[in-house]
């Protein structure tokens, strides 16, 4: 699964990323519950684990706006009292399950198994726009009824692409969206994958999706431009 961590603390992220990469799953940590949101969006995280140790009334903030948009998402939050009104709370706010830290690792391994499950059931999450679909649950894009296989990095490219069709996003913006920094010296990273894209997304057909907007950036149109 892909997962998502919100916590501030080195320790702690140290250890639930160990644990979690040791059984073959994606892992990603921030500190920050709204640059968390933003990556949410994006990215197509399965399962998000919330410290909230740190400013619970954030962290139950970030919940809201994901259940809100109808995003796929579980939540997990891992508590510090075990008190049963920071229980409730959570489970209020949208939490799917409430653990307290610190536990046992099997205890931590066996509640993400039971996650892992349940997001098995779950329909795929789809963004369509125009000709083109893509299934953010396995990565997979369809145009005219043809089967595109992404990576990672290329699924979430064209996910924000797809998130804000016939809008310029600039190589910074998509920098920030897609691998969650604002250093803009890394936006020949956005010039290679979008590269990536348009071998898979557009050179097998006629009419292109991708635009580049000379000293602007780049947009996707949903129609496409006939040649």
């Amino acid at each position: 699964m892909r997962i998502l961590l919100i916590d501030n603390n080195p320790d702690r992220i140290a250890i639930i990323g160990a644990l979690l990469v040791g059984k073959g799953h994606q892992f990603r940590s921030v500190s920050d519950s709204r640059l968390a949101w933003q990556l949410a969006q994006d990215q197509a995280f399965e399962v998000i684990i919330i410290a909230i140790d740190r400013t619970s009334q954030d962290a139950f903030w970030v919940i809201r706006q994901i259940r809100q948009q109808g995003l796929p998402v579980t939540f997990l939050v891992l508590g510090t009292s075990g008190r049963p009104q920071e229980r409730e709370a959570s489970l209020q706010a949208g939490a799917d399950t409430y653990l307290v830290w610190p536990c046992p690792a099997d205890n931590f391994k066996q509640v993400v198994r039971a996650l892992f499950l349940k997001n098995i059931a779950k329909e795929p999450y789809w963004l369509r726009e125009g000709e083109l679909s893509l299934n953010l649950t396995d990565r997979l894009a369809y145009r005219q009824n043809q089967m595109i296989i992404l990576t990672d990095r290329e699924c979430q490219l064209l996910a924000v692409l797809m998130q804000f069709p016939d809008q310029i996003l600039t190589p910074a913006q998509l920098v920030n969206r897609v691998w969650g920094e604002t250093d803009v010296g890394k936006k020949n990273r956005v010039e290679v994958y979008i590269k990536y894209l348009r071998k898979k997304i557009d050179d097998p057909f006629v009419d292109k999706l991708i635009q580049t907007i000379v000293g602007a950036g780049y947009m996707l149109t949903p129609f496409p431009i006939k040649q």
